[in-house]
């Protein structure tokens, strides 16, 4: 291994082994060469570069319109600082929808339609309800947001709760400002103004109202925002169908609908070419490992993966999330697993009670590892 030494005469190019009477040649005056490494390139932006920089900008000057305006309102000191809370929150957070933020506002005061799509991490499935909620301070603006599972549905309201008090724990309540309804389940008061909902309840809501069995779902509510659009259930699809074709019932209300990969101009053409807006998401190393097997069942197989893992990684090296077929293939493999100490294990699928599906989002102490066995349930919570 060649390296360089100090020599009264410059610098010498020697290697790890000096043999005996070997000759060292001096390569440069080392004056020369220590001038030389001080000097530094030109820095230039790249493009990835130049787009985190103008998103930064974005995401700045969204923050300061948006407490201009609270600000400007007429709200009482309880809700200004509510609001304020709000605000520091997402500055110190920000996630790439802010800087899509006014653009949205926008978009969403001047149609009635508007396709937003946006890569995991992005944020649009917590901001954007929270940003249409804020739009106008001295305004109650209501918000209904679907989710195809109950399990996101339950998961978002948690966190969006959190967001809305400006992160402080001691002031999250689910079921205040920020509610949810899930099958018979419903989480919520008259001061909500955010909603998470699963497609198949407002769908439910909708057609009650259609078939003159009930009022109006969405009377008091200023947008729908239909989430996961590109999973394409039949739900979703007749969701969106039934929102669009009875636009008439609904002339004020907004209906914005997002996700993370979209067929784009299916969707805008649908809604009369309406426009549409990306957002920037946030994105982390992952490193894809194909392991073959000669083990023939999933179950088995996944198991002797997880246990591979353990072994070769320690306590701190996070948990480990296994997607399986379905809910008897995950009970069976919690039930084979082979406990482990400091190793606690938790299952995840769409019929599971709401309580046991709360576990599994449970945050361990330190040295302590989770194993989740879930269905796709688990894909977007």
């Amino acid at each position: 291994m060649k390296q360089l030494v100090e020599h009264p005469k410059g610098l010498l190019e020697v290697t790890s082994e000096i043999k005996s009477g070997q000759k060292l040649t001096i390569i440069s005056n080392f004056e020369d060469e220590l001038e030389k490494r001080k000097r530094k390139p030109k820095v230039s932006l790249n493009t990835f570069e130049h787009s985190k920089v103008t998103e930064m900008v974005k995401q700045r000057e969204a923050s300061i319109y948006a407490f201009y305006k609270i600000i400007k309102s007429k709200v009482d000191k309880h809700q200004l600082g509510s609001m304020m809370s709000r605000e520091m929150y997402r500055l110190q957070n920000l996630l790439p929808a802010l800087a899509a933020r006014n653009e949205l506002e926008k978009c969403i005061k001047e149609n009635q339609f508007l396709v937003v799509t946006g890569s995991t991490g992005s944020g649009k499935s917590t901001q954007i309800p929270q940003y249409i909620v804020d739009m106008n301070p001295d305004e109650t603006i209501r918000v209904i947001c679907t989710q195809p599972r109950k399990l996101s549905v339950i998961s978002l309201t948690r966190r969006v709760a959190f967001e809305f008090s400006g992160g402080k724990k001691n002031l999250t309540a689910v079921g205040d400002r920020v509610g949810y309804r899930v099958g018979g389940s419903s989480v919520k008061s008259d001061k909500t103004c955010i909603e998470y909902v699963t497609e198949g309840t407002l769908l439910r809501d909708i057609l009650s109202y259609l078939n003159g069995k009930s009022s109006d779902p969405l009377k008091n509510y200023y947008a729908v925002v239909v989430d996961e659009a590109h999973e394409r259930n039949l739900n979703t699809d007749l969701l969106i169908g039934l929102l669009y074709s009875n636009v008439k019932l609904w002339p004020n209300m907004k209906v914005i609908v997002t996700s993370a990969t979209l067929n784009t101009p299916l969707f805008t053409n649908y809604f009369g070419k309406c426009p549409f807006i990306n957002i920037a998401g946030m994105t982390y190393p992952v490193e894809v490992v194909y392991k073959p097997s000669n083990i023939e069942h999933i179950v088995s197989r996944v198991l002797h993966q997880v246990n591979e893992i353990l072994e070769s990684t320690d306590s701190n090296s996070g948990d480990i999330l296994c997607f399986l077929t379905g809910q008897e293939d995950v009970e069976r493999a919690k039930q084979e697993f082979k406990q482990k100490e400091g190793v606690f294990v938790f299952c995840l699928y769409g019929t599971q009670p709401t309580e046991e599906q709360k576990k599994a989002f449970k945050h361990m102490k330190k040295g302590e590892r989770k194993v989740i066995f879930a269905t796709d349930v688990a894909e977007t919570s």
